[in-house]
């Protein structure tokens, strides 16, 4: 009898501590999100904006994974959305040269992409990176350098 009171007891006490270590997933979503940062991206949490139906309908926000890749000197001042998953046409809001290059590369974007915004601050991307791998966030740290670049989003 005493030795399951103590057995309880050990429990009680150790609970705690194996409720703070990391899943194997967690693990590996820090180290994605550390590889990213290592190559100059920042990762936040933020509120994906919403599509013109899903404020029509009053639908809760959701909050997602934004990639940024920042800019220190600005060299455009718009701010534009492009959506990677299935939309209304008015809510992609970037120039039409800006959409129409996107559109021919919205397959080499990792997949979970759901929105990729342009902003004085930089390049940024809404990612799920569900299932995702380090050569996966390299990639994406190597199109949103080539697509900075690219659209001229930073002076020179």
């Amino acid at each position: 009898m005493y030795l399951l009171i103590a057995i309880g007891v050990l429990a009680f006490m150790l609970a705690p501590i194996i409720w703070i270590v990391p899943t194997p997933s967690q693990k590996r979503q820090a180290r994605l999100r550390e590889r990213a940062r290592q190559l100059g991206l920042e990762v936040k949490v933020a509120t994906l904006p919403q599509t013109r139906r899903a404020r029509a309908r009053r639908e809760p926000e959701r909050q997602i994974l934004r990639y940024t890749h920042p800019v220190q000197k600005p060299a455009r001042a718009d701010h534009w959305h492009y959506w990677l998953v299935q939309s209304e046409p008015e809510d992609t809001t970037a120039p039409a040269d800006i959409a129409d290059r996107l559109q021919r590369e919205r397959d080499k974007w990792p997949k979970g992409t759901v929105l990729i915004e342009g902003s004085p601050r930089g390049l940024g991307v809404y990612w799920k990176e569900s299932g995702a791998d380090i050569p996966e966030v390299e990639n994406l740290a190597t199109m949103m350098a080539k697509l900075v670049k690219e659209l001229h989003l930073e002076q020179g």
